[in-house]
């Protein structure tokens, strides 16, 4: 059994892509509020904050926040359902091309410090589109059962 099919592995990576898709979620909320400048993000091209790059900020923040539910839910859902396996993939996807745009991107913020963080999103989302759906979560809850049932 390789370490990419053990549950606590495929859990572990999961926890991580949820808070680093949390943090790269609040990263594209404070863009759109004003709070960092606009320079950080989309490809270090655009100086002012319009309306419509708000808006893409709000959409982006969402769409990590969704990414973040479905990797959790890949863990969880034991079997995971086939869509949860084919979008658990896409996310893997999207992850390696956000990180060569960031790669090549004209702003250092990206370059230097969204590029490691989508390059890791896109290691624990392969971790966790890899593991095994019998070997999820089933197995870890197994002790908290047998707990459960001496004590019952």
């Amino acid at each position: 059994m390789s370490i990419f099919q053990q549950g606590k592995t495929a859990r572990l990576a999961a926890a991580c892509a949820v808070f680093l898709f949390f943090g790269m979620a609040l990263v594209q909320l404070l863009i759109a509020m004003g709070v960092l400048p606009v320079t950080i993000a989309w490809g270090g091209s655009q100086h002012i904050l319009t309306p419509k790059l708000q808006l893409a900020s709000v959409a982006a923040s969402v769409i990590l926040m969704a990414f973040s539910y479905i990797i959790r839910k890949r863990v969880q859902d034991v079997p995971p359902a086939p869509w949860l396996k084919l979008v658990s993939w896409i996310i893997v996807g999207c992850m390696i091309l956000n990180t060569f745009g960031n790669m090549a991107s004209t702003s250092p913020y990206e370059r230097l410090i969204f590029t490691p963080v989508t390059a890791l999103l896109a290691a624990f989302c392969f971790i966790v589109s890899v593991s095994k759906p019998d070997e999820d979560c089933s197995s870890l809850d197994e002790p908290l059962k047998k707990q459960e049932e001496a004590k019952g």
